[in-house]
Parts: C-alpha cells; structure tokens; sequence
C-alpha cells in the first residue's frame, strides 16, 4: 500500500482559468478526479467561464463552479470567491497560474486555507507583472509547484521565491485511460482507413500558432495527398483560422473537431500528434499522445525539449518554421517504422516518469501537511 493511503480524507478546492480544454484544465481536472477516487472532497472553481470539463468533473460527483470573472470587478470576483470559500470550507486551495492565485489570495485568507500553488510555465512570469507580483503572492503559499525544471529554476533564480516553499511536480497522465485503445473508428471523424493522419490538441489561441500550423499542413499535403489534421481545441481564434483554411485550400484536409470529451479515444486513430505552440510549459497534450504510443511533431519551445528528444520521441523544429515543421510530418508518414519506434520511446518515458498517481501522491503529501491532517494508522513495517 502507499503511504497516502493513510492520510485521512480532505476536501480540495481547485482553482483553474476556465472549463475549456487546456492544459492547466487538464491538469487540474486529472488531480481532481484521482483525489476523488482516493476518497477525498473536491471542487472546481473556474475564474472565467464555463466550458465542456464542467460536465466532466460533474459526471464523477465533483461540484463545479463558474465565477465568470470577465465583465466583473476585480473585486467582484473576489468576492464571489470569498462567497464559495465559505460555502465549501477547504481543508486547502490548489490554484494553478498566477491570475488565478491573484483572486483566491483574499478568499484563503478569509477562510485561513493553506496555499498549494502551481506554476506550468514562466514565460507569463517573465513581464513586469509578474516580477512584482509573484514574489508578493508566493508569501501567502505553503507551496509552490512547478511542473518542469526550467519554471522551477526561473521562480527560484528570477523571481527569488523561498526555496524551502518550492518543488518540481511533473505533471501525470493516467495511463488507465491512455492506454491506446478506442471505441471511436476513423469513419466515425470523417476519414478513410488510407489516410495519414495527425492531432493536434491546443486551445485556438495565437500563443499555439495554428496559423503557421496550417500553412505548413498545405506543404504536407502537397506530398502527401492523403494526409489529414484533426484539430481539437477551442478559442478566441477559431473563426479567423477556419477562414484560414478555406483560403489555403484545405477543407477536407483539417478537421476542426472543437472541444472534445473523448481525446483518449481520438489519438490511437492518428499517426502523429503536432503542436504548434510559441511557447509551452510541460505539454499535457504530449504527454497523452505519448501515452498512446504516438511519435511527435513540435516546436521546440519552452519545456517541449525536455520531455521529447529529437530523433528518439519525434521531431523537434525551430518555433514559426512552417517548412521545416512541414518537413519532419512528411518524413514521419514516409518512414512508419521509425514513427512507430519512436512512439514507443514515448509510451515507455511516460510510464517511467509521468504516471498520475506519482503526480498525486505529490500534491496529497503537500496538503495533508499544510491542513495538519493528521494521519490514520501507518502502515506496519515489512515482515513485522
């Protein structure tokens, strides 16, 4: 048994940006979930709005709230999430990005929760903004996580936060439910059993890049007729990109397939998972593609070239280079030995390293000792 197992139960409160699809969202959501199981209470707080993992977190008897942040007060939304913080009463708070700790501080304090923060990249920590205001934040955490070496490094080394607050909580992907089966058939999404086929999972924001990603599919396609792009995501951009793939001639070649509840059974049907981003932490997208034996295409961007090595788990491209992003998916449909190789190396790192309840061990130690849980019996030792 594990030592978690004999932590007595608590009740979580989650903070995230939104119920759309992303990675912080997914992230959240995968804790969430696994918490629940392990017998714990826990909420789900969105600052912005609603989205499609609300009914996710519902349908496992998780409440789920929406502040609606956007065309409210500052202080509006503080108080809203004073308002849930005294209705549900945390034993801790978990909140994931540094707007949303921003807005939670006052409600922590109110209802004296203890702090587990989480950090998944520090490209928005690196602005003025966040040089003033993280190092003031990271006073009200009882921890600290960052989900990669790089962030971690930056919030001690730049931003100087106290090193005894912080840790390295890679995130986990849980492999029950990756695990490369599917009760989907490629018919079912609009494709032909000779197509070669690729996945994208990102929110439609600039920040992922769909634009280039596009105009490096019109390359792909003009060596590979048969290829096809299922894009699953939503965002601010999807109107403009769906405009963009008319004007490239691409209809029938990318599927826009919105937000989806079942990507565990979308990504076995592809052959390659891309991702497009300017900037990334540590991907979660990957990490799921990778936990179903898919070789990756990605910029190498942010945290990307920690968790993929070029030529062993994929292939990695300068970030805005359509071409050369064109290039490596046309080499990976020509050479489906080597993509298959590599989408075992994959599968078999994440097993290794990112495995969900190694994640959430982590977290459950960080906040039994924050809430002073006291613990039921320990486990006796072996052979006693």
């Amino acid at each position: 048994m594990r030592q978690s197992d004999f932590i007595r139960p608590m009740k979580i409160l989650h903070v995230v940006y939104s119920f759309g699809i992303g990675g912080s969202e997914s992230v959240a959501r995968e804790v969430a979930m696994c918490l629940q199981e392990r017998g714990h209470v826990n909420m789900v707080v969105a600052l912005e709005h609603d989205g499609p993992l609300s009914g996710e977190f519902r349908d496992r008897g998780i409440a789920a709230h929406s502040v609606g942040r956007a065309g409210k007060s500052m202080l509006r939304a503080m108080r809203d999430m004073i308002g849930v913080c005294k209705e549900f009463r945390p034993d801790v708070i978990h909140t994931h990005h540094m707007y949303m700790l921003f807005h939670t501080v006052p409600a922590a304090v109110r209802v004296r929760a203890p702090i587990v923060h989480t950090e998944h990249e520090f490209w928005s920590l690196d602005t003025r903004k966040g040089r003033l205001l993280m190092p003031l934040l990271g006073r009200f955490c009882g921890r600290i996580t960052a989900v990669n070496d790089d962030t971690g490094r930056f919030m001690a080394d730049e931003l100087r936060l106290r090193e005894d607050k912080l840790a390295t909580v890679f995130n986990g992907i849980d492999l029950r439910r990756f695990n490369g089966s599917s009760i989907l058939s490629r018919r079912s999404l609009g494709l032909s059993p000779g197509d070669k086929v690729a996945v994208v999972v990102a929110r439609l924001e600039q920040v992922k890049n769909h634009d280039m990603l596009l105009h490096a599919w019109q390359r792909v396609c003009r060596a590979v007729p048969q290829a096809r792009l299922l894009v699953i995501g939503e965002g601010s951009q999807s109107d403009i990109l769906k405009l963009r793939n008319a004007e490239l001639g691409l209809n029938g070649k990318v599927i826009f397939l919105g937000p989806r509840r079942d990507v565990h059974d979308i990504l076995p049907l592809a052959d390659v998972a891309v991702l497009s981003s300017r900037d990334e932490g540590l991907p979660m997208c990957l990490l799921e593609a990778m936990a179903v034996g898919l070789p990756v295409v990605s910029t190498d961007v942010g945290g990307v070239g920690r968790l993929v090595k070029e030529g062993e788990h994929g292939r990695l491209v300068p970030d805005d280079d359509d071409e050369a992003f064109a290039r490596a998916v046309v080499d990976l449909f020509g050479d489906g030995e080597r993509a298959r190789a590599m989408g075992r190396a994959g599968l078999s790192l994440v097993k290794g390293m990112y495995d969900l309840e190694t994640s959430v061990d982590r977290y459950q130690e960080m906040y039994a000792e924050l809430a002073g849980m006291s613990r039921y019996a320990e486990p006796k030792a072996s052979g006693a």
